[in-house]
């Protein structure tokens, strides 16, 4: 890996993700040692004006980049009645709105979180990718048999890759269109996708990636306290439904490195959404049962700042 190494991060969301990737680009800001550039593909191309000057002004942003997407007149499949938006897709198109001179990048969720400083293990799975001559370096989810469900919908058969965090060899993509030939393989395969742009991605590479060190996109469910206290995590993943900023995953015990970060961003001591409000009181009067509640080191704040969340539009 060349000395002289860029640190291009990209994010792709809308505003429905506004607040939680925020909180993921400050806590990356905050971990890493090292001047940085940081690229958004947003719906809005003012998206600036609200971003919190905690992070505009922070040492190690070098550049922050906000590009509009603009390829809306595309039918994204799987998306009319789902938790999802348009925005799930706006990684395919990275190559429309990145500059096209950079060599690597780093794509991150808006739904991540980092404890500590990247640098050594980007640079150490840059150098298996590019040594490998794949397009992108991935952490496997699982591996594929001929009767998996994904395999024979996507017709893969060796594994299936989060697309959470991506090393992306970001020449090669430029130079070989490939922005270009998975919008088409979209299309190609749209009725069968279900989980959204991350499957149009493995169908698309078969298995053919790098495998992702585990350090750069850990599973917030597989967590515990004896792998963070060891400094075996470097970026938390919220995967599934149970967001820290949500009752169902608040009780979490990574939950409170979200809120932490938060914190230091908004003046609040919590971010909470409810999708169902009822769910939300119901899961509460259940945490006070079981004692949950009380892992807060104070419970009253947390329950202050829940019943204000429950008036929130």
């Amino acid at each position: 890996m060349k000395s002289n190494f860029e640190y291009n991060f990209v994010y792709c969301f809308d505003s429905n993700y506004n607040l939680q990737a925020f909180t993921s680009i400050y806590s990356l800001l905050k971990n890493i040692k090292t001047k940085i550039n940081i690229h958004i593909v947003h719906e809005n191309k003012n998206l600036r004006e609200v971003i919190p000057s905690i992070i505009l002004s922070n040492e190690n942003l070098e550049n922050l980049i906000i590009y509009e997407f603009q390829n809306s007149n595309i039918d994204f499949p799987n998306i009319k009645g789902t938790h999802v938006s348009d925005a799930t897709y706006f990684r395919l198109f990275i190559q429309d709105y990145v500059d096209n001179q950079i060599e690597n990048l780093i794509y991150i969720d808006a739904d991540t979180l980092f404890l500590n400083n990247p640098t050594n293990s980007i640079k150490n799975n840059f150098e298996k990718l590019l040594s490998d001559g794949n397009y992108v370096a991935a952490n496997t989810e699982f591996y594929l048999t001929e009767e998996n469900e994904k395999a024979k919908r996507l017709k893969i058969d060796k594994s299936y890759f989060n697309a959470g965090v991506l090393l992306i060899n970001f020449k090669r993509w430029v130079d070989d269109e490939l922005t270009k030939k998975l919008v088409n393989h979209l299309d190609l395969i749209k009725n069968d996708v279900v989980e959204w742009d991350q499957d149009v991605l493995n169908s698309y590479f078969n298995g053919n990636y790098t495998e992702l060190d585990k350090r750069l996109n850990f599973n917030s469910n597989q967590i515990t306290k004896n792998l963070i206290d060891a400094g075996k995590i470097d970026l938390i993943h919220f995967i599934g439904s149970k967001k820290p900023w949500t009752l169902d995953g608040i009780f979490n015990i990574t939950s409170k490195y979200y809120h932490s970060y938060y914190s230091e961003i908004f003046n609040s001591k919590y971010h909470l959404i409810h999708a169902w409000r009822k769910r939300s009181i119901l899961i509460y009067i259940k945490s006070i049962v079981n004692l949950n509640l009380f892992r807060f080191v104070r419970p009253w704040v947390f329950t202050k700042e829940f019943i204000k969340s429950l008036f929130k539009s």
